[in-house]
């Protein structure tokens, strides 16, 4: 009776080993999906009016008018489009390129660096 019932106990063992490491990982890979650029998380208080206005300046779902006619279906609040400079720069850091400038490497210094006279 003593080896069944410690066959059993480690069998339950091992069953709760893999669900604690089944719940790991599953807690390893859900944060990648809630990161502060993507998701927003319910919060118990109102925000202050000006930090929603804000957050939904970053959520335009409209960020460009010119991309065919207007139908005036844009929020009250929308009333100004990004730059195209700032597009640009989007557009840059979606193809996975540099968008400021970071991406510029510094040159050589060109100054005094051959002349005799600037080494003594």
């Amino acid at each position: 009776m003593g080896i069944l019932h410690q066959q059993t106990l480690h069998h339950g063992s091992s069953v709760k080993m893999l669900r604690a490491a089944l719940l790991l990982a599953l807690c390893l890979m859900m944060t990648g999906c809630t990161t502060p650029q993507f998701s927003r998380l319910p919060v118990a208080y109102p925000a202050h009016p000006m930090a929603e206005k804000r957050a939904f300046a970053i959520q335009d779902p409209l960020p460009v008018p010119d991309l065919g006619p207007e139908l005036g279906l844009r929020p009250r609040d929308y009333d100004r489009p990004r730059n195209s400079a700032r597009r640009a720069a989007e557009l840059r850091l979606l193809h996975g390129m540099q968008s400021g400038p970071e991406g510029i490497r510094p040159g050589v210094p060109r100054g005094g660096l051959y002349r005799r006279e600037a080494v003594r």
